[in-house]
């Protein structure tokens, strides 16, 4: 199971992503708990929390407590595939393209 368990797998990114359809323009930021949450059918919702990723040219955490960085299962361009970006300025961008090597988050959902 890479990364996700039977029955679950890596979300689609871009235009038709579970993310572009999801309910983020009325969510704002919840800084006490440092994340978001979005609704893909009322009343259900998914928490997201701010993880950050990794930047593989520098070794170092990038955005922890203030963004998200959350992987697809689609590419973009060669390098970089399409992800799930949010931070703590209400910024939401649901088909972001960032640099494959850079550790996001992973968020399974059933297939």
């Amino acid at each position: 199971y890479d990364p996700c368990p039977a029955g679950w797998r890596i979300p689609d990114g871009g235009e038709n992503s579970v993310w572009a359809k999801a309910g983020w323009d009325n969510t704002p930021y919840d800084k006490t708990n440092m994340g978001m949450s979005f609704a893909t059918s009322s009343p259900s919702t998914t928490w997201y929390p701010s993880a950050g990723c990794l930047v593989y040219a520098l070794g170092d955490l990038n955005s922890v407590g203030s963004g998200g960085f959350y992987a697809s299962a689609s590419p973009s361009t060669e390098h970089y595939a399409y992800n799930l970006f949010f931070s703590e300025y209400d910024t939401v961008t649901a088909k972001s393209s960032n640099v494959r090597a850079n550790a996001m988050s992973v968020r399974c959902i059933k297939e």
